[in-house]
Order: structure tokens, then C-alpha cells, then sequence
């Protein structure tokens, strides 16, 4: 075979678009990135000690007010309303349902 037919035969041949190539090298550079990040990504926070006291103290006051947060103690109030930035009266009625309350 002659070189002129070698390169003719080249020529002919079907190629992959571009932009197809593209294209699946962006998914494959997504896809190692996501796996990645999966594998080697930080690692959910554990619950600390001082949360466990203050999910036992939530409790606490859930069940003795009954999910009411006026019959809270003034202090409880302020301290409830600052950890949940304003959100104490949510706060506390959500607690009281998920303990099984109305």
C-alpha cells in the first residue's frame, strides 16, 4: 500500500466529535470529583457532650411546660430564645411533638 492511500485511508476513517469528547471528559472529571468528595470529604459532626446536655435540658423543659412556652421560668425563656435565635416558641412546641406531645 502506497503512502498516499495510507493517508487517504486516515482521512476516511469516522472520528468521535469533538465536543462529544468533551463532553465526556467533563462528566468523568464530575463524576471523580463527586466521588472524591464522597470518599475522602469531611466527616459528619458528632453529637459533643455539651449538645447531649443541652438536647437533655430541651427535653426537660419540653415535657414540663408541655410545649408552652409562657410556663417556662423567665431565665429558661431567654437562654431557649438566644440558642435558637429568636425561635424559642417554635422551638420548644416542636420538641414537645417529636417527644410525643400534642
Amino acid at each position: 500500500m502506497s503512502d498516499q492511500a495510507r493517508a487517504r485511508k486516515k482521512t476516511d476513517a469516522k472520528s468521535v466529535p469533538i465536543p462529544i469528547t468533551v463532553l465526556c471528559v467533563a462528566a468523568l472529571v464530575a463524576f471523580m470529583v463527586w466521588w472524591g468528595i464522597k470518599s475522602f470529604g469531611p466527616e459528619p459532626e458528632l453529637i459533643t457532650e455539651a449538645g447531649k446536655k443541652n438536647n437533655a435540658w430541651l427535653d426537660k423543659i419540653a415535657r414540663e411546660s408541655q410545649g408552652d412556652f409562657s410556663k417556662l421560668a423567665p431565665e429558661d425563656q431567654g437562654l431557649l430564645q438566644k440558642q435558637n435565635f429568636g425561635h424559642g416558641v417554635e422551638a420548644i412546641k416542636a420538641r414537645y411533638k417529636d417527644l410525643g406531645g400534642k
